[in-house]
């Protein structure tokens, strides 16, 4: 499944979306998409990252895979950066500030960062620094729900080639990655206990005040406000039962699934699957191409200005389901590029009489 080679992957996302599958009185159509490929996939990723002792090992886990994130980001197309935050409180000092992004290489555990803008795929060491030490010192308490929003509000209005600004036409991702339950949850909004942070799920009522404390990030993230806050979230945090003690990710878990982001376990001794998952998501959200109907995957056929494209995760396209979209990888295309595809869809068969 790991090897980028073979087609087993294709085979079970295949078998495992279900798109084979239909009601018996179903038949299949068939069915032709032509697209112009009018922007190219875009994103800003942003990194919430705990910087506790409890962490480091799966700091260093990130640093090691970075090189992997990044070469998978730029094979699918993707025109991406990254910013890299912290988890620190509300007006924890100067060297701390909610949702300020990291753009310098330091060792001092209370550096401010620098200056607070995203970093360009070129720019993976400072990126791998800044995983390693996150700007300002969080002092104890992750407030990883604070940080993610402030992350995207301090940095807005979007605008075009300014490294401080979102992008207007880009996809926003937030990757949050700690072993802690959000400190914003521990005090009288929530007041999750060791018991519960320990535990696979809360008791209804304390599970109806998780919502309700959720309400702000969800709405904000979901674009309600304004739609330029509008971001996917990634949790790599405590599963249930995981095996290095962390404090399962109550609260993170749900914004995710909300949000339709990956969850991963933060005690993996081996991220490279969790990651590789995360990034090929992100690049299905700002994919360019998505399609009218939804296919059965097994049968897509595509070609890119009349070159015919076979199905590959080194080099050509792939399906996302969960955005019905198609990916391409290591497949030169551009801004006016014709994408043609056809494929076999369900559709409901109405009775006779």
């Amino acid at each position: 499944h790991q090897d980028a080679s073979r087609q087993t992957a294709l085979i079970v996302n295949d078998l495992s979306e279900g798109t084979a599958l239909a009601p018996w009185s179903d038949r299949l159509e068939d069915e032709c998409d032509t697209h112009v490929i009018k922007k190219l996939p875009t994103a800003d990723i942003i990194w919430v990252i705990d910087e506790s002792g409890s962490m480091q090992d799966q700091r260093q886990e990130l640093v090691d895979n970075a090189n992997l994130f990044f070469t998978r980001a730029l094979s699918s197309g993707l025109d991406f950066r990254v910013g890299v935050t912290n988890v620190c409180r509300r007006n924890a000092g100067a060297s701390c500030v909610q949702g300020k992004f990291c753009s310098r290489i330091s060792t001092n555990a209370d550096d401010d960062g620098g200056v607070d803008r995203f970093l360009l795929p070129s720019e993976q060491q400072i990126f791998s620094a800044c995983v390693k030490n996150p700007p300002g010192q969080e002092g104890a308490t992750e407030h990883g729900l604070d940080n993610a929003a402030e992350a995207v509000k301090r940095h807005l209005p979007r605008a075009a080639n300014a490294p401080e600004r979102l992008r207007p036409e880009a996809a926003t991702a937030i990757i949050i990655v700690t072993d802690e339950a959000p400190a914003e949850l521990k005090g009288s909004v929530l007041d999750l206990q060791s018991g519960d942070t320990s535990a696979c799920t809360l008791s209804a009522s304390k599970q109806t005040k998780l919502h309700t404390a959720l309400s702000s990030y969800l709405d904000l993230f979901e674009g309600k406000p304004n739609p330029d806050t509008a971001a996917t979230v990634h949790v790599i945090g405590g599963l249930c039962k995981n095996s290095c003690n962390a404090e399962v990710a109550h609260g993170y878990r749900e914004l995710a699934q909300e949000l339709g982001g990956q969850v991963g376990d933060v005690c993996q001794k081996d991220l490279r699957l969790t990651l590789l998952s995360i990034v090929d998501e992100i690049i299905g959200a700002s994919a360019p191409l998505e399609l009218q109907y939804t296919p059965v995957a097994a049968s897509l056929a595509v070609a890119v200005d009349g070159v015919v494209v076979k199905r590959s995760r080194t080099s050509g396209f792939d399906y996302r389901a969960e955005n019905n979209a198609l990916v391409f990888i290591n497949i030169k295309y551009g801004k006016g590029s014709e994408v043609v595809v056809s494929y076999k869809r369900w559709t409901t068969q109405m009775p006779c009489c």
